[in-house]
């Protein structure tokens, strides 16, 4: 929390914080009131407990994710919260998703709490994307986030991969030159494993290439440049399903 805001935020009978989302994250900023209202005695204690365990039922914090990463915030919505003894009580809480761009380095303990939310399990995932260093960014994030990438640089490389292997999921990127593009390549790998899960990756805005690619099954689309935080949210999100 900036330092020019830090007083303020806590000298005010509002809570406010910050946290990863998913079902493991936890608090990495909350002013002093909401440590109060949730019955801790210290802010480090509080910021070490996840989010979900603050629910009357934890069931409902995936329901929370779901619609927030749906419409990208929530407004005084009405939840079913519970202190630190287990009293229960009923917050309103107003929220918007975030997704920083870091262009600086950060350390391993920073990182390592922005992503614990969101974390793989050694799935694999193949990157099909035309460009070498884009392809690059991707399977450095995915391993950072606890995924096995690979890597191709077209789409009929995708679909010759996938005639001899299998993966998780496609990070299909939607415009390569030369060959085919992401629909056609999606198409053509369906032909080999009908349910195949794929995210759709782009440079470009959202175009009727992308909706058709969705119809056929695709999952979400996300825009370049990718962050962690946007990477591991849909990835994680479309693995579950």
């Amino acid at each position: 929390m900036d330092q020019k805001y830090a007083s303020l935020a806590n000298n005010i009978n509002v809570g406010i914080f910050r946290n990863v989302i998913g079902p493991n994250g936890k608090f990495i900023e909350a002013n002093q009131a909401i440590v109060e209202m949730f019955g801790f005695n210290s802010r480090e204690e509080f910021l070490q407990v996840r989010v979900s365990d603050l629910y009357k039922n934890p069931g409902d914090r995936e329901k929370y994710n779901t619609k927030i990463l749906k419409e990208g915030s929530v407004k005084n919505q009405e939840l079913q919260l519970r202190k630190k003894d287990g009293t229960a009580f009923i917050g309103s809480v107003s929220a918007e998703l975030f997704f920083p761009i870091t262009r600086g380095k950060i350390s391993g303990k920073d990182l390592a709490t922005a992503i614990e939310g969101f974390k793989g399990d050694g799935e694999t995932i193949l990157v099909v994307d035309d460009v070498a260093s884009q392809r690059d960014i991707s399977c450095k994030m995915l391993e950072t986030l606890g995924y096995k990438p690979r890597a191709v640089p077209s789409g009929e490389e995708a679909v010759e991969y996938l005639k001899e292997n299998t993966v998780n999921l496609i990070l299909l990127d939607m415009i390569m030159d030369p060959g085919i593009n992401g629909r056609e390549t999606y198409e053509r790998i369906l032909k080999l494993h009908p349910n195949q899960k794929a995210i759709i990756v782009s440079g470009f805005a959202e175009t009727d290439e992308v909706k058709e690619t969705q119809r056929l099954g695709a999952g979400k689309y996300i825009k370049k440049p990718l962050t962690l935080e946007k990477l591991g949210l849909v990835v994680q999100e479309e693995l579950r399903k």
